[in-house]
């Protein structure tokens, strides 16, 4: 087999690289994460479609990875006591008008089921900020 490379387009994240393989005459196409794994391969029996998808699959390969990196960062809000409180008031509000709501809805099982699982959710969600009201005071 003998492979000879013909281009290779580095990235932030990856490097796509372009080979011909004369055994198989075809390009191959590689894309390869900077840890040295191969994440991908394309074959082409056309130089220009095998170099134009290098290139399109590094692009997304590294916007794919800078979006994972975002989204893995963590984000640390500072808020007030009184943001708290606020946000505690309206969610008993909320909480007191799913409760009225179930009360109103005794023949439908299933529009019941799903407002006691909001309620419920909204109840701990409750629990959680005073919580944090109580963290603050301390």
């Amino acid at each position: 087999m003998s492979r000879r490379r013909i281009a290779q387009f580095k990235g932030t994240t990856h490097t796509a690289k372009v080979h011909r393989d004369t055994e198989w005459n075809e390009y191959r196409v590689t894309l390869v994460a900077a840890d040295g794994t191969i994440e991908s391969t394309y074959h082409s029996d056309d130089q220009e479609d095998a170099i134009s998808t290098a290139q399109s699959i590094l692009k997304h390969a590294v916007a794919d990875a800078l979006e994972l990196s975002v989204k893995r960062k963590k984000v640390t809000v500072t808020v007030g006591k009184q943001d708290l409180n606020d946000l505690l008031y309206a969610a008993s509000v909320v909480l007191e008008k799913y409760t009225e709501e179930m009360e109103d809805v005794t023949k439908d099982a299933d529009l019941r089921t799903g407002l006691r699982w909001q309620r419920s959710e909204l109840f701990h969600a409750k629990c959680r900020i005073a919580e944090a009201v109580a963290a603050i005071d301390v």
